[in-house]
């Protein structure tokens, strides 16, 4: 190895310049480590630390954290991430969002007339219902709450079905009615005093309608003397809450 550009006194062109030269080879250093934060280093150093810090190269891949009870991992990968990166999250489950629909009916009370199949209550043209957007599977909760008088008949609220039909009874939980309708709505309440509370169906294919609503409706089927009040000083309220689809 000589140095070029440097003109020794002593007539020795091994001699390298402090002041700055340039070397004609490689300049190879006695051990790869260097001891102090000045020493020079050896490439095959830096190339060590570089694949142990990364490769200095941007990675194209992101490990997705889109869903719940994944396990850490430290990772193996040597590209970077940008800064900007993003794993994304999980998408917002229906059980996340509480909707709430409540009626108050005042169109005037309902006597009862007879009927046999199971048919809807109506006030003149007002049928006592509710609707609340909801999709299959979402967990509907259907509070009613009204004043009858009278006996002879039996009555429940059911889930109509798309075409306005019944579908479903809350007495049951199917498309089968109680003999005797829901025990919460027992005709003769002074004798079997009702426990009643909001009671969970789940929409089922074909009761969504057009509008992306489930309706439930007081039904009613018998012959008697009964009257189902729905007017100023006794309204027929119902609250419905759709808590979503039972989470995964």
């Amino acid at each position: 190895m000589t140095a070029i550009g440097y003109a020794s006194t002593t007539g020795d062109a091994r001699k390298v310049n402090k002041g700055g030269d340039t070397l004609t080879g490689d300049l190879v250093l006695v051990d790869s480590t260097p001891d102090t934060d000045r020493s020079a280093t050896s490439r095959a150093y830096v190339l060590a630390q570089v694949a142990g810090a990364g490769t200095g190269v941007a990675s194209d891949t992101v490990v997705p954290e889109t869903t719940f009870g994944q396990a850490s991992t430290a990772g193996v990968a040597t590209a970077y991430s940008r800064g900007d990166h993003s794993h994304g999250t999980p998408v917002a489950s229906d059980s996340a969002t509480i909707r709430t629909v409540d009626v108050r009916i005042t169109a005037g009370n309902v006597a009862l007339a007879t009927s046999v199949p199971w048919a809807i209550v109506t006030s003149g043209a007002t049928p006592l219902q509710c609707s609340i957007a909801a999709a299959v599977g979402h967990r509907v909760l259907v509070a009613p709450s009204f004043m009858r008088t009278g006996s002879g008949f039996f009555v429940d609220m059911a889930i109509l079905a798309s075409n306005g039909s019944i579908s479903r009874y809350l007495g049951s939980g199917t498309s089968s009615p109680l003999s005797e309708g829901n025990p919460a709505y027992y005709p003769q309440a002074g004798s079997f005093p009702a426990a009643t509370g909001p009671v969970k169906m789940t929409v089922q294919s074909g009761e969504v309608d057009g509008s992306g609503n489930a309706t439930f409706a007081l039904v009613y089927r018998g012959s008697g003397t009964e009257t189902i009040y729905a007017d100023a000083a006794y309204p027929f309220y119902v609250l419905l809450t759709n808590i979503g689809a039972e989470p995964s």
